[in-house]
């Protein structure tokens, strides 16, 4: 990955694989997972996958507009059901977070994971979180 963006700084795919490889050096500077993902959103904002890893990475600052601590998770999901509504994963991500807003329809936890499975039938983290609802205490219950 390394190679690639010292031949082309602008590739967008190769900035994202460089974070999933726990970041590294391109042209002398050092980058980490969460400055690799965020430079790979500030080429191509449309990469859904980067921004769930943007989420668990702890949100950040992308074209400007800060990803905050409380807001990290929710509004990296978020963003990446914009460009994907169909993301499954980002769904249930969004769920564990106890929903959200998304394309301006306020989602419950619940509804976020009915979501995911709608979209994926297989996705064990959501059948799980979904499980978890019904047989767990939470603090959003009380």
């Amino acid at each position: 990955y390394v190679r690639a963006l010292e031949i082309n700084p602008q590739y967008s795919h190769a900035w994202y694989n460089l974070g999933v490889a726990g970041g590294g050096e391109v042209q002398g500077q050092q980058y980490t997972k969460k400055q690799c993902y965020v430079r790979a959103l500030e080429i191509d904002p449309r990469n859904y996958f980067v921004w769930s890893n943007l989420g668990i990475q702890g949100g950040g600052e992308v074209q400007g507009q800060q990803y905050t601590e409380k807001q990290r998770y929710v509004q990296s999901y978020v963003r990446a059901l914009e460009f994907d509504p169909r993301n499954s994963n980002a769904w249930s991500n969004l769920g564990h977070e106890g929903g959200g807003e998304v394309q301006g329809q306020q989602y419950t936890e619940k509804q976020c994971y009915a979501r995911a499975l709608e979209i994926n039938p297989q996705n064990s983290g959501a059948w799980n979180n979904l499980c978890l609802l019904y047989t767990s205490p939470s603090p959003r219950d009380s």
